[in-house]
């Protein structure tokens, strides 16, 4: 069975793998839907606007959002959580250059709204295949 890409999930993975701390999971977890209310409000600026922006705030924004070093002394930002991820799922990480993106693969692949729900993004095609940058890896719709 597939995982389930969300807080607990998240949190799962990186108190695992000694990155968060018990107490330190407990304390996002508690404070999770505030916290969630203020990144909302600070992006958009009230929960409505996110609404109609069709926003949704995943969980690996969430809790790099809090800001949190863990008990190795590394920052846990949405880098690191994506590391872990993918690790997790079995696949390769890529940070993306901006710059480096092809603009026409990009356009020629995905419709905006496909792209935007699965948070999805072309990065290169050859005689192997497509590669993607994906927010969550157990996403089966993108898997076909």
């Amino acid at each position: 069975m597939q995982p389930i890409y969300s807080l607990e999930y998240v949190l799962d993975l990186l108190e695992q793998n000694s990155l968060l701390s018990p107490e330190q999971r407990r304390d996002i977890e508690v404070r999770a839907q505030t916290q969630r209310m203020r990144v909302l409000r600070e992006k958009f600026g009230g929960i409505r606007e996110a609404q109609n922006a069709r926003y949704s705030l995943s969980p690996a924004e969430l809790v790099a959002s809090f800001g949190v070093t863990g008990p190795a002394k590394v920052p846990i930002t949405e880098d690191v959580i994506a590391k872990q991820v993918a690790q997790h799922a079995g696949l390769a990480y890529k940070k993306i250059d901006p710059l480096q993106l092809d603009m026409q693969l990009i356009t020629k692949t995905f419709s905006k709204p496909f792209a935007i729900r699965h948070v999805a993004l072309p990065l290169a095609k050859d005689d192997s295949g497509l590669t993607v940058a994906v927010e969550n890896p157990y996403n089966m719709e993108l898997n076909d």
